[in-house]
């Protein structure tokens, strides 16, 4: 009969509606299962049981959707990130997620699910490197789901994305460097410009910089606090990146002059505007005395500066990229430009600029040769 129970079925039976039910009882409670055929139901109950034995007793809600799930986790990651990782979250869930997997349910979506999306998305032109970014902010959604006894394990750790291609780092040569500081003289933010390709810092470090973290008769920098987007029109001053972010840099002279220079022309605007203007002291702040907003920088300032001085588009990052590739080419240690630029440790800066040090390898294969490349007479200077 088809009411009958099979051998282990527990408590299965064939439900009035024509779908299967099983039954089961949880802190006193009955709870039902239902499916579309005793096998799915009796899938359904192990899992629960399961559950019960690693000491989970809430139900899994089976109704909530991957998009639901997301849509919630988003809100909760908006309070506890940074606005600029929080923003390509964002984007990973609106743009690709969400469309083609949302309406999954969260217990229920697969690796092979997954795995299809991303082999999609290749098809249709997208960069392996930007599927790598959907595959992270995916496999750090569904760890958190995870953590919270949602899903019973995280089928994005199960799938490999497409393998991005390395992309060469792209900087300024020493010629384009200079040319990119002598167009910015005179600039309103002239100092923020030597300061981004002399020092090595961060763009969010040097817009956070206040007055009092500058020693200008002793030439260094101290970097203590960073500016930070928390939403399209907000802007905090909050820690650095890292506990090793926290560091004082030296200051070249031209540096120094252009700082003493901007100084002055800030005072000017700050008598002109009165009481009340730039209260935190930063050293870069726009003309009514705010926090410089990274997106006004980046579209209007710097890319202005570079159609004018002629030389090719780099991220405004890069420039801290350009500065540590041209202090490895002039021989200085690794260690200390590790150390300048903030890393926790010089396997990190290694693991970036190691294509620096591949090209220092022919002038040290050279002398090595000068040295014991005319072995005979040096042998025989020895036994001298």
């Amino acid at each position: 009969m088809p009411g009958r129970r099979g051998n282990g079925d527990g408590n299965i039976r064939l439900h009035h509606d024509g779908r299967w039910e099983a039954r089961y009882t949880l802190d006193g409670k009955r709870h039902s299962i239902m499916g579309k055929s005793r096998a799915e139901v009796r899938e359904k109950l192990t899992a629960v049981q399961r559950d019960i034995d690693r000491g989970i007793t809430t139900p899994r809600d089976e109704r909530q959707t991957l998009g639901q799930y997301l849509d919630g986790w988003l809100i909760v990651k908006q309070a506890t990130v940074e606005y600029g990782y929080w923003r390509r979250c964002e984007e990973s869930v609106r743009l690709s997620i969400k469309p083609a997997l949302g309406k999954v349910v969260l217990t229920k979506l697969t690796a092979q699910q997954v795995q299809q999306l991303y082999t999609r998305m290749l098809a249709e032109g997208h960069a392996p490197r930007t599927i790598m970014k959907r595959h992270i902010t995916l496999r750090k959604a569904l760890n958190d789901a995870l953590r919270l006894d949602l899903v019973p394990r995280n089928v994005a750790s199960l799938v490999t994305p497409p393998k991005a291609a390395h992309e060469e780092m792209e900087t300024y040569t020493p010629e384009e460097a200079i040319r990119f500081l002598e167009t910015a003289k005179g600039d309103r933010l002239e100092a923020l410009h030597v300061l981004m390709l002399t020092t090595a810092c961060r763009l969010g470090e040097l817009l956070g910089l206040r007055w009092e973290a500058l020693d200008l008769d002793r030439a260094e920098v101290r970097i203590t606090s960073a500016l930070k987007e928390s939403s399209f029109s907000r802007r905090t001053l909050g820690a650095p990146k890292t506990l090793h972010s926290r560091r004082t840099i030296p200051l070249t002279p031209r540096a120094v002059e252009a700082l003493r220079e901007h100084h002055v022309h800030q005072t000017v605007e700050r008598l002109k505007f009165g009481g009340g203007w730039n209260p935190k002291g930063l050293v870069f702040c726009s003309t009514v005395g705010t926090p410089l907003s990274f997106d006004n920088f980046r579209n209007r300032d710097y890319t202005s500066l570079i159609e004018r001085a002629k030389v090719k588009y780099i991220r405004p990052h890069n420039l801290r990229h350009t500065a540590a590739t041209l202090l490895l080419l002039e021989k200085v240690p690794m260690h200390v430009v590790s150390a300048m630029l903030g890393h926790s440790s010089v396997a990190t800066t290694m693991d970036i600029y190691g294509h620096i040090v591949a090209e220092m390898r022919v002038p040290a294969r050279d002398a090595m040769e000068r040295i014991f490349g005319n072995h005979g007479s040096l042998v025989a200077t020895l036994g001298e």
